[in-house]
């Protein structure tokens, strides 16, 4: 551990290699593993950056935040369906192989000043996936990359709460979902969001899994399908409908 601090010290830290694996949760997911070594530094860093990020929140992201969560998020469904007729839930194509390194080294240049620890911060970001496209990726595994999605997205949170002043909004990670009395709003919001996204963040919606639909025909959200008074795991509700 001496030597890796003399190396942060210095300056010359540099990451490791991942060891990488594929998991299905039920999406398949190339998982990289991070050496002992740099998950401490990730650890440490990111017990500075929290607060930070977390300042720059809104209230209803709820993934990888201490108090949030998906119960938290499954809580506050219910809450906007039993005051909404409809929903929009959109997913973003392929997030973490996306994520934008210039887009994200302009956001954390806004909130940190510290050339050290931008410093650091780059090599991180520069230190993708083996199979990333150059200038993207961030990868799956790590506890920097966590802090970094939720901040990367917290700049959709804001166009929508903020610009859109849309109240029935939430986000787990790379889903979300909007909530309104009528379709067209809900339609009018996802053009808007479609057009944010490609200009503002280099990303694209998963088309085949946009979804608009009442509320009352229960949305597909974090492994459940939620309604205004109940919810039903998806497993459940797939052996209901074979029957």
């Amino acid at each position: 551990m001496l030597a890796l601090q003399n190396d942060l010290a210095s300056g010359v830290y540099q990451p490791g290699t991942f060891f990488t694996f594929e998991v299905r949760d039920p999406k398949r997911r190339a998982i990289c593993a991070a050496p002992f070594r740099d998950r401490v530094v990730h650890h440490a860093l990111c017990a500075v950056l929290e607060p930070h990020f977390e300042r720059r929140a809104v209230a209803d992201s709820y993934a990888c935040r201490r108090g949030k969560g998906t119960h938290a998020a499954i809580r506050r469904v219910r809450h906007f369906a039993c005051r909404h007729g409809y929903f929009l839930k959109c997913d973003i194509r392929k997030f973490f192989a996306g994520v934008d390194h210039a887009v994200l080294r302009t956001l954390l240049g806004r909130l940190f000043k510290e050339k050290a620890l931008l410093d650091l911060l780059d090599r991180i970001i520069a230190h993708a996936p083996p199979d990333a496209a150059p200038g993207k990726g961030l990868p799956i595994g790590n506890l920097t990359s966590q802090h970094f999605a939720n901040l990367y997205l917290g700049e959709l949170d804001h166009h929508i709460k903020e610009r859109l002043r849309v109240k029935g909004y939430l986000r787990y990670m790379d889903d979300f979902l909007l909530f309104a009395d009528d379709k067209p709003t809900l339609h009018r919001l996802l053009a808007d969001i479609r057009r944010f996204l490609a200009e503002c963040l280099c990303l694209a919606l998963k088309e085949e899994a946009t979804l608009l639909a009442p509320v009352t025909e229960g949305i597909p959200f974090l492994g459940f399908s939620l309604y205004p008074s109940f919810r039903t795991p998806f497993v459940t509700m797939a052996l209901l409908q074979s029957n």
